[in-house]
């Protein structure tokens, strides 16, 4: 509406949306970590369809998403609308909605405030199955994989110079399944030597999966 009360009826508006990882996307789980932490997500920008106010000074935008978005982390867009004066002058609003891109997405949090584990004590996580609104949800027969992962050094010669790059290796330590229930978390709980270690857990069914990387000693 206009400030004199009148609707602000046919007046173009415009807009984009801006597509990017969501930092905090379940308050309602602190301290767990959604979908793979060694997935990128680069954002994207969208343009909105631009439209008309009715007669009542409201519009519908709409923002055509790709068809098949693969990240298995939560993801938001940051929308920015635009209402165009005859005048000149713009009116913009900016607004952040989360976006419900698959049926399921998986979380794992270590009991532990620092992300390591003390030498000779045994790594428990907590695993957790919701949908984007944050309800819990079943999830059955998902797999999980605990790797070492093991920093090496590789030396190579370039135009006659030698120089060297860190590679990451991974070592298989244990696999497994896990069912999750609606009600509670699920619980794994891991006794190592002292290193660097990565948890996976996938649900082939919808292509979720989440990860968590810790130490020991």
């Amino acid at each position: 509406r206009f400030l004199y009360g009148a609707p602000a009826a046919d007046l173009a508006v415009d807009g984009e949306a801006t597509l990017k990882l969501d930092p905090q996307p379940f308050a309602q789980f602190p301290g767990y970590f959604f979908g793979l932490m060694t997935e990128r997500f680069d954002a994207k920008r969208k343009e909105i369809e631009a439209a008309k106010t009715d007669a009542k000074g409201e519009a519908a935008l709409t923002v055509k998403l790709d068809d098949k978005i693969a990240a298995t982390r939560p993801l938001l867009a940051d929308i920015r609308v635009t209402l165009n004066e005859e005048g000149g002058r713009a009116i913009e609003r900016r607004i952040s909605v989360p976006i419900d891109h698959r049926p399921l997405y998986l979380g794992l949090k270590l009991d532990s405030e620092d992300g390591a584990v003390a030498e000779g004590q045994s790594a428990k996580f907590l695993a957790v199955a919701v949908d984007r609104a944050g309800a819990r949800k079943a999830a059955a027969k998902l797999k999980f994989e605990l790797v070492r992962e093991v920093f090496e050094y590789q030396w190579y010669n370039q135009d006659g110079r030698w120089n060297y790059r860190g590679v990451l290796r991974s070592e298989p330590v244990q696999k497994g399944t896990l069912d999750l229930a609606a009600d509670k978390p699920g619980a794994l709980s891991f006794a190592t030597p002292s290193g660097r270690y990565r948890l996976e857990i996938v649900d082939d069914a919808t292509g979720a999966a989440a990860s968590y990387r810790y130490s020991v000693g």
